[in-house]
């Protein structure tokens, strides 16, 4: 599924957003009782793992965290297949989509870390500063220059590339549609706010 297709009106984005939605309801929801039943798994091991050893538990808490933020990343993965699959009108099972998104997540992990580097780094600096406006305008910053990598996930999951490859194409977009996405936030700010 190729993302930059050309201007899209909001309303028509919305339509086809909602229509996909619909239609991948009952695999949607497959894929969350799926996630559920994993997590439940993984409770119920820290759960038995107190009557084995108290220390058990405290042993388990580092993997099972490192298990818990793969999983918070692969079931966003497997909904973005899941409706990329109804928009293309081919048939995608929730399954299949869990499977399929395992790379891309961990792929994901990666593409954060290449991320996280430069804004430790500016973080770290503002710290150093001991400056509460260089520290908000570092913030301000970093939320300004991370508009064009929203588009991440979906080029990682749909478009099946590796963690560099990912972040240009999301740049690319993100980089040549700036003022409207950021017009966008604006106006779900504006909505916000005012109701």
């Amino acid at each position: 599924m190729e993302l930059k297709n050309g201007l899209v009106s909001v309303l028509r984005l919305i339509s086809i957003s909602l229509k996909a939605a619909n239609q991948a309801f009952g695999s949607v929801i497959a894929a969350a009782i799926w996630t559920a039943l994993f997590c439940g798994l993984l409770i119920g091991i820290v759960f038995l793992s107190h009557f084995i050893s108290p220390i058990l538990p405290v042993i388990l808490q580092i993997p099972l965290s490192l298990v818990f933020t793969f999983i918070g990343l692969l079931f966003p993965m497997a909904i973005i297949q899941i409706l990329a699959a109804k928009l293309e009108k081919t048939g995608m099972t929730a399954s299949e989509a869990l499977t399929s998104s395992i790379v891309p997540s961990f792929y994901s992990i990666i593409s954060s870390l290449i991320l996280a580097i430069p804004t430790m780094v500016l973080l770290g600096a503002a710290a150093l500063s001991k400056s509460a406006l260089a520290i908000a305008a570092v913030y301000l910053i970093i939320a300004f220059a991370f508009i064009p990598f929203m588009f991440l996930q979906q080029s990682l999951v749909l478009r099946q590339q590796g963690p560099i490859d990912a972040l240009k194409y999301s740049w690319e977009i993100g980089s040549t549609f700036y003022v409207r996405i950021l017009l966008m936030f604006a106006s779900i700010f504006a909505a916000v706010v005012v109701f």
